[in-house]
């Protein structure tokens, strides 16, 4: 086994097959959808329960720097 360095297999952030063709379908059938827009708008939404609202910002934060 090498340590410190990549010696086999697909390069870094080759995407997987799995989600690529979700991905595309997504992409192809709902050209403006933007999950995370989408999550922020059901977190903002008052109607929503308040653990669905906290879900989605726990979601969201991920993805947000400070």
């Amino acid at each position: 086994m090498a340590h410190g360095f990549k010696t086999g297999g697909c390069q870094v952030g080759t995407p997987n097959r799995n989600s690529t063709a979700p991905r595309e379908r997504l992409a192809s059938d709902f050209r403006d959808y933007d999950p995370l827009i989408a999550l922020a708008e059901i977190a903002l939404d008052q109607l929503n329960d308040s653990s669905v609202r906290i879900d989605c910002y726990k979601a969201i934060a991920v993805y947000v720097r400070l």
